[in-house]
């Protein structure tokens, strides 16, 4: 096992010990307990498609629109991890302006798999 691997086996492993502590905490209000799962949830599938992509580059046999689709989604959920935090700790306000932000940088993530204006994968793979 490459020590990237073991970088995000361990991230994934504490964000489920996190997810089983949050849920069995008395003082966590609901709306945080949701906040943090949802949270943890999300590192746990970003962690994993960014093990995916760092694996998918430069190999030929694995296919290109699937590294690129990878990539999009990895990026374009990321940021929303600050905006659930905020949300578990109660201190959201203008959250339709907030989530219309997130879904405006997720289409500009998207919109790089055809312009390639953020990142962008060659014939390569890489």
């Amino acid at each position: 096992m490459s020590f990237y691997s073991t970088v995000v086996l361990i991230t994934i492993v504490l964000s489920i010990i996190m997810i089983v502590h949050i849920n069995n905490s008395n003082i966590v209000t609901e709306n945080a307990r949701k906040g943090f799962c949802i949270s943890f949830t999300i590192i746990i599938f970003v962690s994993f498609l960014e093990w995916l992509t760092y694996f998918a580059d430069g190999k030929p046999l694995f296919p290109i629109w699937l590294h690129t689709l990878f990539s999009a989604i990895e990026f374009s959920i990321a940021p929303s991890l600050v905006v659930l935090w905020v949300y578990a700790i109660g201190n959201i306000k203008h959250s339709r302006i907030v989530i219309m932000f997130l879904l405006l940088y997720a289409l500009i993530e998207f919109s790089s798999i055809w312009t390639g204006a953020i990142y962008y994968i060659d014939e390569g793979n890489h």
